[in-house]
């Protein structure tokens, strides 16, 4: 196995990645977008695709619109972004990664999950 294996190798579990966990919870429910829009930023995020959708679903929000993986879309391609983060079938897909989230009491849930993404670690040495 050589360093171009290891890079272009798939997460097993991208359902796991707080960034997927968070986004599909705003798509999922308003009272997340909240909280996000209270504790993380766009510079948050490490893919920045979801940066992206996360400004996305922030936009559809502030309009009065629900956050749904159809208005982040419909949000997207007006501003020809769409394609860019995976399209309709990404963000659908996110939204349906937060459906055993949203079963869990809200306490049990990751933190990603309540509108709080971890602050990864960046320093050095």
């Amino acid at each position: 196995m050589n360093i171009r294996t290891l890079v272009s190798t798939p997460d097993p579990h991208p359902e796991d990645d707080p960034e997927v966990q968070l986004l599909g919870m705003m798509l999922q429910d308003p009272e997340v977008v909240v909280a996000a829009a209270r504790h993380t930023y766009p510079e948050d995020f490490q893919d920045p695709r979801h940066a992206i959708i996360f400004v996305a679903a922030l936009a559809v929000a502030a309009m009065g619109k629900p956050v749904t993986p159809g208005n982040v879309a419909v949000h997207l391609a007006r501003r020809g972004r769409a394609k860019e983060v995976g399209g309709l079938d990404y963000l659908w897909w996110i939204g349906a990664v937060a459906i055993p989230l949203r079963k869990m009491p809200p306490e049990d849930r990751p933190l990603a999950a309540r509108g709080i993404l971890p602050r990864r670690d960046t320093s050095t040495g």
